[in-house]
């Protein structure tokens, strides 16, 4: 799915999960450096890491799960009726099945690539968990708080999943 559909999508899962009072994750990821693997090798090398990590995604995500692509590097899920615990295994298995990604073979380096190992690199995602209600009430405070935990996962050193901290009273 894309971005357009998640906006609608997020206000149905969440009346659901308010109407039926079970929790809804709101999961938003980023691959890693990805613009230094698009521009150090190509667009096409770019294409087959999305396609390689979107594979992970579906492998692991269940069918009443929504992944949508966000932008460029940027992906959504919607985990109805998942705690933020239950979230969290499922999120630790698809970074470590990213991160266990081989996709070297037959790559060749642009001019961008790094010169100490130019056919060497390794995929792995940073993602912010948030739920609901646990996170936020709404859908723009569930929203704030995945991507407030995103961009801690990145300054943690990426290669991680953090959970968002709870709304302060």
């Amino acid at each position: 799915y894309n971005r357009r559909y998640l906006e609608e999508a997020l206000e149905e899962y969440l009346m659901k999960a308010s109407e039926s009072g079970q929790p809804l994750c709101l999961v938003m990821v980023d691959l890693d450096h990805f613009r230094e693997i698009n521009e150090g090798y190509s667009q096409e090398t770019g294409d087959r890491v999305i396609t390689a990590a979107a594979a992970v995604f579906r492998r692991h995500l269940r069918k009443t799960d929504a992944a949508a692509r966000y932008g460029g590097d940027e992906f959504t899920f919607l985990m109805p009726a998942t705690d933020s615990r239950t979230a969290l295994g499922v999120l630790e298995a698809i970074r470590a099945d990213v991160e266990a990604l081989s996709l070297q073979a037959g790559l060749t380096p642009g001019p961008a690539a790094p010169t100490d190992h130019p056919r060497a690199f390794r995929v792995t995602t940073s993602q912010g968990l948030a739920c609901f209600p646990e996170h936020g009430g709404d859908a723009k405070t569930v929203r704030e708080s995945a991507d407030a935990a995103l961009y801690r996962a990145k300054e943690l050193g990426r290669n991680r999943v953090v959970v968002a901290s709870p709304p302060s009273p």
